[in-house]
């Protein structure tokens, strides 16, 4: 009679393991095929605005969006910061390109 009771229990979880694996990979399947489609339809909507954009010769919409940020405003700390490392870096590529200049000239 155990037998027969465990028997039934494996087989019962099987069942259920089987089940499990049929749903999460219909639902895995789902997910990618609704993330493809997202995808694809995202790409037909930016071809479209293009071609919009094309036929009324106006700038993209990205672009006007990019163009009409507004300035990060900076206190005057931070701007002599910024201007020093600047100055600096433009140094550094000055000694850069002498030092390949100097390297050249002793090849």
């Amino acid at each position: 009679m155990k037998i027969f009771c465990y028997k039934i229990l494996v087989i019962l979880y099987l069942f259920l393991i089987f089940n499990l694996f049929i749903v999460h990979g219909q639902s895995s399947y789902n997910a990618i095929k609704k993330a493809s489609n997202l995808s694809k339809q995202k790409n037909k909507n930016k071809k479209r605005l293009d071609e919009i954009d094309i036929k009324n010769n106006q700038p993209k919409e990205r672009d006007f969006i990019q163009r009409n940020k507004k300035p990060f405003h900076l206190n005057k700390q931070d701007q002599v910061i910024i201007s020093v490392l600047q100055t600096y870096k433009k140094e550094r590529i000055q000694a850069f390109e002498q030092t390949l200049k100097l390297s050249n000239r002793l090849i």
